[in-house]
This record gives structure tokens, sequence and C-alpha cells, in this order.
């Protein structure tokens, strides 16, 4: 939002309010091409490490193994779910003040777009796994069914590309 749409809505505009211009096609290649990287590096040190020479665990391997904890893949993985979280929470800020019926679910997302961010970079998961007999990703699995199935109507309201988008990120 600009300062003039904001001056309009809400008065004169607050000096200590920053605006931030992003250009949705350089955040994503940026956030692909880190991705791509991070996977290259966990390919090229595993190959390496079973076809020519062993690799002590620590620090290469371990730093960007995608399938362990603590490490750079899991610290961007983290960073990633708290910005589409920030993201969601900006939405409901807006729906907000539009007084829009939807406010509701962008804060939810928000909020259950924090936890998964939290629980990436600090293993709740395995804290719950120990604690109870069912693996958390059945409860996870059980309880995105039915956050999935409470959004329909939320889903069937969204303009079809923004749709096509949700249900794209959902399936990845």
């Amino acid at each position: 939002m600009t300062n003039t749409n904001r001056q309009s809505r809400k008065g004169p505009a607050d000096p200590k309010r920053y605006d931030v211009a992003l250009v949705p096609r350089r955040v994503v290649l940026s956030l692909s091409v880190i991705t791509l990287m991070l996977l290259l590096c966990h390919v090229g040190l595993t190959l390496y490490h079973y076809e020519f020479d062993e690799l002590p665990w620590l620090p290469s391997r371990q730093l960007f193994d995608v399938d362990e904890e603590n490490n750079l893949p899991i610290w961007f993985s983290g960073f990633l779910l708290s910005i589409v979280a920030a993201c969601s929470w900006l939405c409901a800020r807006r729906k907000r003040d539009d007084k829009d019926s939807c406010m509701v679910h962008w804060y939810a997302l928000a909020i259950g777009f924090l936890f998964p961010s939290l629980d990436e970079v600090s293993g709740i998961h395995e804290t719950i796994n120990s604690l109870i007999e069912m693996s958390s990703a059945i409860l996870g699995g059980i309880l995105a069914t039915g956050v999935g199935f409470a959004y329909i109507p939320f889903l069937r309201q969204l303009p079809s590309g923004a749709r096509t988008l949700f249900f794209s990120a959902g399936a990845l």
C-alpha cells in the first residue's frame, strides 16, 4: 500500500512506518534459487560421500542434509514458513481494516503457519512423538484434513488465480 492510499484511509502517514515494495516474481525466483542451491549441496555431498570418499558427518554433511534437524535447510524452511505466517497476518490485518468476514480465516492461517515454522527450528514434533503413541505426522494429517474441509467456503470465495495457487501450495 502506498503512502497516498494509507493517508486517504487512516489520515496522515505515520513517519515510523515503512513501505516495502516486493516484486513477487523476484521473491519467488530468489527463494527458488536458494532452495535449489541447498538441494544441490545436499545431493553433491551425499554423492561424493558414497561414491568417492567418505566425508566427516560434521560439519560438511550434517550442515546440508535435508533429512536432518538443526541445519541450513531446516532453518531456511522455518524461515519460509514464518514469512508465510507474517504475510497471512498482514492479509488478516487488511481484511480487518476492510471489515471483511475472511479476517478470521487469515488470522487462523497466520497462527497455523507460525507453529510449523517454530517446529521446524525447534523440533517440537520430536517431543510430541515421545509423549504420545500416535505419530505427530498422523496427528498432523488428521488436523490438516479437518482444516482443509473447514476452509472450503473460504477457498470458494477467492479469485480463481489465488485459489489455484492455494491448491498448488497445499499440494507441494
